[in-house]
């Protein structure tokens, strides 16, 4: 479903949509679970800081309520790249909401898939199945198909809060019960492009914390705030770059123009490359968060595609 060849293979799309929802599921199932805890440290005040490194890493956390994005993502399977696609993204987290709407385009604009979350209800369209794929987050993502499968939604709970975070990796900073660590070992970017350069190990600070009970560690750049790395049990992390203003930044946000995501048990790595984005532009009442045009094809228990892609 990548382009024209992959939707005229359909054994290769189904695979590959697969994929993709298990991803996008991940992204963003459940609430905010952050709460912020400030910690000393001894940075010169600026515009953006402080003096307090957690508290400036925490306020760009907080500032960000919404986003609206256009991105391409690429897959890496069992290391072989997959042809990239093109995405509009927008996203409200304020006031403890979740409203997400990810559509991906094909070409010609041809919609690959659309996916919407909207009150702990997900829903995936997938126009080359016919068929939206739907779930009740607060069930689990295969609890109409798998009923009282209580540790997997566990760890799918726990994976899409780690998921958003690197969305937002500032949030890393927020969590309870965190604490500051030497960097060596997690102060080397493997995807850096040619010519790039990664900070010295004394511009970095790493943090130790939890989040549902999953140990999380991220590292900042002292000097612009940008995040660097993170990992947990499940996967790793990397930005790089820093997007150039669009028009409606924020104060002391150096959002990253690329995440990597590694996910360790699958050999899956997600390249995002992020071309334009404006933040708090997104209001929970926009025309994109309506679930009409979803509603239209046949409707399928999410779980059923998910176990597509596990051959099961």
């Amino acid at each position: 479903m990548i382009n024209t060849c992959f939707i005229a293979d359909t054994r290769a799309a189904r695979v590959v949509s697969s994929v993709l929802a298990a991803l996008f599921i991940v992204v963003i199932s459940g609430c905010s679970i952050f709460q912020t805890k400030s910690k000393q440290a001894a940075y010169p005040p600026s515009a953006c800081r402080t003096g307090n490194l957690l508290d400036d890493l925490g306020r760009i956390g907080s500032a960000i309520r919404s986003i609206d994005a256009r991105a391409r993502i690429q897959l890496e399977l069992n290391g072989r790249k997959q042809p990239s696609i093109s995405c509009t993204l927008k996203w409200y987290g304020a006031d403890r909401s979740q409203l997400l709407r990810l559509t991906g385009y094909g070409p010609f604009g041809i919609t690959l898939f659309d996916c919407l979350l909207k009150d702990n209800t997900f829903l995936l369209s997938i126009p080359s199945h016919k068929a939206t794929y739907f779930s009740d987050l607060t069930q689990g993502i295969d609890a109409q198909s798998r009923p009282g499968s209580i540790s997997q939604n566990s760890r799918a709970a726990s994976a899409a809060a780690q998921f958003r975070m690197a969305l937002n990796p500032w949030n890393a900073a927020m969590t309870s019960r965190i604490s500051e660590i030497f960097c060596p070992g997690f102060n080397e970017n493997p995807f850096l492009d040619s010519g790039s350069t990664e900070p010295s190990n004394a511009s970095l600070v790493c943090y130790s914390s939890f989040v549902n009970q999953t140990r999380v560690w991220s590292a900042f750049d002292v000097n612009t705030l940008a995040p660097f790395a993170m990992e947990t049990r499940d996967f790793k992390a990397y930005f790089n770059g820093i997007l150039s203003d669009s028009g409606h930044s924020l104060p002391c946000v150096k959002y990253p123009e690329s995440i990597i995501l590694i996910l360790k048990k699958r050999d899956i790595t997600i390249h995002i490359s992020i071309k334009k984005i404006s933040f708090n532009t997104i209001t929970p009442w926009q025309a994109a968060f309506d679930r009409a045009p979803f509603m239209g094809l046949r409707l399928i228990p999410l779980g059923n595609l998910l176990r597509q892609a596990v051959g099961r």
